[in-house]
């Protein structure tokens, strides 16, 4: 009797990836798609245990090891690579990103849009692999049907911090809150090897990083009685940011929750070189680009194309108080809309729609991937066996750690999930179906009452 694939979806960053991923598990359980969704490390490491189903990968730059490991369990391998929206060139993205070690064991790619349908329809390694555009579940947050779901975030969050403006940083490859995995600050100081324009990459981002720590304290005394909220990227280090603000009272170091209720919040948003400048703008938010180091080799330029864009604290301070006084209109030119091709689903079908249209017409709700051979399945229980003992050896100053892993994706109860769950059916009128179930820890199975979980 054949029976549907289960979804794998794993969560690199919880308060980053949970809800968006949460929606996408809720419309393929809807349509007969079960899903096996939470942390990446935790779902990797019962693999063998799942049933076979499609693994949705969410970069291909190393995660080889993972890919072969899959393909012998049985899984196939979709790819919707998290980081592929930013990037200056695409030759380096093609280097870094889409390794053929990799992407010879994905079945498909999903989109961000058609600029990234682009890149890999012309990446040599991955011809002959169907590339769907769909558009990623996280930009779907930002739709206006689903925006009331942080409703309650942003009333808290207004009640506790007052009137406050957020500053939004990305630098966590060279301020990671484990310092050895601050790799590009080895690259810029010169003690790691990288290639010329990685070297020259990670020494520009470097010197906006202290640009930025510098402006905190004067950003502080420019707003007054307003308060700052500086939130680091969820990987980064907090600490550099608590000596910048030197103690000063209106400012706070979160990084607390996902950052659609914060940017909803704030009076403005400020950033430099990241996806929050393009959220902002999509959830119709006052965004500034803070660009006090401008480079056109290095920087990218879809960020700033939807934001007002300042070179000088003297500028910003302006366009703050402009904000602050409602005054910072929307960028609507024609540069903004250059956005549109490369985000598809900012209308019309959500992203996790459009997902699940691309699993289903492949087949994947109505049978599972056929089987591997016994010989491939038990090679691949044994490496999925070996590697997560080895990753639970690797101790606290590796990616592997329990320590990094309790920061990535902090306890999460079945109970707050069903709640998640329950927002997104009174928002969209839909999923009255699901049911929420733990599986492993971390790790939870998303199905339709209609439908109970394969094993």
């Amino acid at each position: 009797m054949s029976r549907p694939s289960t979804l794998l979806l794993p969560i690199w960053s919880q308060i980053r990836e949970l809800d968006a991923k949460l929606l996408l598990a809720c419309a393929a359980a809807e349509r007969g798609i079960p899903t096996l969704l939470g942390s990446r490390a935790k779902l990797e490491y019962h693999a063998h245990q799942a049933p076979r189903g499609v693994y949705l990968a969410k970069g291909g730059y190393s995660e080889a090891a993972m890919f072969w490991i899959m393909r012998r369990l049985g899984h196939d391998i979709v790819l919707l690579d998290e980081a592929s929206l930013l990037r200056v060139r695409d030759d380096e993205v093609r280097a870094r990103r889409l390794k053929r070690k990799a992407v010879q064991h994905v079945s498909r790619f999903l989109a961000w849009g058609e600029d990234d349908a682009r890149v890999l329809r012309e990446t040599p390694q991955c011809e002959g692999i169907p590339v769907h555009v769909t558009g990623n579940p996280r930009m779907d947050m930002t739709r206006l049907e689903l925006r009331a779901y942080y409703d309650d975030e942003v009333a808290a969050l207004r009640a506790r911090h007052g009137e406050f403006v957020l500053l939004n940083t990305n630098f966590s490859p060279l301020n990671h809150v484990v310092p050895a995995l601050s790799v590009d600050l080895a690259v810029a100081r010169g003690t790691a090897p990288a290639t010329d324009y990685y070297r020259a990459l990670a020494a520009h981002r470097l010197r906006i990083f202290d640009a930025l720590r510098a402006l905190v304290p004067q950003l502080a005394r420019a707003l007054g009685d307003a308060a700052l909220v500086v939130r680091p990227h969820p990987f980064e280090s907090p600490d550099p940011w608590r000596e910048a603000a030197g103690g000063a009272n209106n400012v706070t170091i979160s990084q607390s929750g996902n950052v659609h209720p914060w940017l909803n919040a704030a009076s403005a948003v400020i950033a430099n070189g990241c996806t929050t400048l393009l959220e902002a703008h999509l959830l119709g938010r006052p965004a500034i680009s803070f660009e006090p180091i401008v480079d056109a080799e290095l920087d990218d330029p879809l960020p700033p194309s939807v934001a007002h864009r300042c070179t000088t604290s003297e500028e910003l301070f302006v366009l703050v108080e402009r904000a602050r006084r409602g005054e910072l209109p929307l960028r609507r030119d024609p540069e903004s809309r250059r956005l549109h091709g490369h985000l598809s689903a900012l209308d019309g079908a959500l992203a996790c729609d459009r997902i699940v249209d691309v699993l289903a017409r492949a087949g994947y709700a109505e049978r599972s991937p056929r089987p591997p051979h016994p010989a491939a399945r038990v090679a691949g229980i044994a490496a999925n066996v070996g590697r997560t003992l080895w990753k639970r050896a690797a101790g606290d100053a590796t990616r592997h750690g329990e320590t990094l892993h309790a920061h990535r994706f902090p306890d999460l109860s079945l109970s707050d999930l069903e709640r998640r769950a329950e927002r997104f059916a009174k928002l969209t009128g839909r999923f009255s179906e699901i049911r929420i179930e733990a599986a492993w820890p971390h790790v939870f199975h998303v199905s339709s009452r209609r439908q109970k979980l394969s094993s």
